[in-house]
């Protein structure tokens, strides 16, 4: 637990610093278009490029002098933000756009003459970098929500370890939904603009595409992430993960969850135990646990079947303790494993 909450801070601020670096670009784009005009001449314009160790960057040193109401200034920005990228098209682009000795027009702002610009407004870099930081913020608000839920229970525990249940004369309906709508949002919609990427990069323009093709993959992504949202919201209020309790026919129903195709019914006399059991699954941050409440009853064959995953066992366990009495089981077999 602790390593995961380590890995969400050191990834939100990264991700923060990359929003604040490329949002402040953006803005500061648009207002230049407002900027008072001059004319200037290019100084110096030339591709640079940099050896990183994981591949060449290409970037654009540019100089231009331009005069405002008798002062001399010299520039050195071509647009905010205008960073280094793996391909040389945009750098080379840039550069015959605005070569050596040019006479160009120079914006600059007539509050601080000394702040210019030569090419204000957005272009294809904008939506694409947007594209670009979805996924790794979608990553860090599922990581947001998942501290938050767990900080919740925490301090606002839940006898039933957060499960939201309905009960009415005779069925007890408690809802297992295995993806929260809006953790399918986020997942759905970082991995449609991870998959984007790729394309647009190689056969659009690299990183400075035509803006249509990459606010349309932005409507792309974000449409797909919208209509899974929407259907997956349906789906959990629809019942369809409800675990449901038939107290007039002793009978209980597992959801389609954890690959059940269909509704399981099991007779209620047929149930022995329900514990909780613990996966673990390595990776680069260390052992992760998941807590799975299970259920297992007797019928032609021994037979068990999974309810729902938790993070943390307290909850697992506090949802078994709860379910136990719900579902009549032998007062012998209420210990969770």
């Amino acid at each position: 637990m602790y390593s995961l909450a380590f890995t969400g801070i050191i990834w939100s601020a990264m991700t923060l610093f990359a929003d604040y670096y490329l949002g402040s670009a953006l803005i500061n784009q648009l207002r230049a278009r407002n900027f008072s005009q001059t004319t200037g001449q290019i100084t110096r314009s030339k591709v640079t490029s940099n050896d990183s160790g994981e591949g060449t960057m290409y970037g654009v040193s540019i100089r231009y002098h331009y005069e405002v109401n008798g002062h001399s200034f010299e520039g050195k920005r071509l647009r905010y933000g205008a960073g280094a990228y793996s391909e040389p098209d945009w750098a080379e682009s840039a550069v015959a756009e605005f070569p050596e000795g040019a006479k160009v027009t120079v914006y600059y702002n007539s509050r601080n003459p000394a702040e210019s610009v030569l090419d204000p407004g957005t272009r294809g870099v904008n939506p694409m970098l947007f594209l670009f930081i979805t996924p790794f913020n979608a990553v860090m608000l599922g990581l947001w929500m998942a501290g938050f839920t767990n900080l919740k229970m925490q301090f606002f525990p839940s006898p039933n370890g957060g499960v939201r249940f309905f009960r009415d004369e005779h069925i007890l309906r408690v809802r297992l939904p295995r993806h929260p709508a809006i953790y399918r949002f986020l997942a759905t919609t970082g991995f449609v603009a991870f998959l984007e990427l790729f394309p647009i990069a190689i056969f659009c323009g690299g990183f400075d595409p035509r803006p249509s093709i990459a606010l349309n993959a932005i409507y792309i992504a974000y449409g797909y992430g919208l209509v899974t949202f929407l259907w997956t919201l349906w789906v959990n209020n629809s019942g369809e993960s409800d675990l449901i309790i038939d107290y007039t026919r002793k009978i209980v129903e597992l959801p389609r969850t954890f690959r059940r195709k269909t509704r399981l019914q099991i007779n209620m006399s047929d149930i022995t135990r329900l514990t909780v059991r613990t996966a673990s699954e390595t990776s680069g941050n260390g052992e992760r646990f998941t807590y799975i409440p299970t259920l297992f009853w007797e019928s032609d064959t021994r037979t068990q079947g999974k309810l729902m995953e938790f993070y943390l066992k307290r909850n697992a366990e506090q949802f078994v303790e709860w379910l136990h009495p719900q579902l009549e089981v032998p007062e012998s077999n209420q210990h969770p494993a």
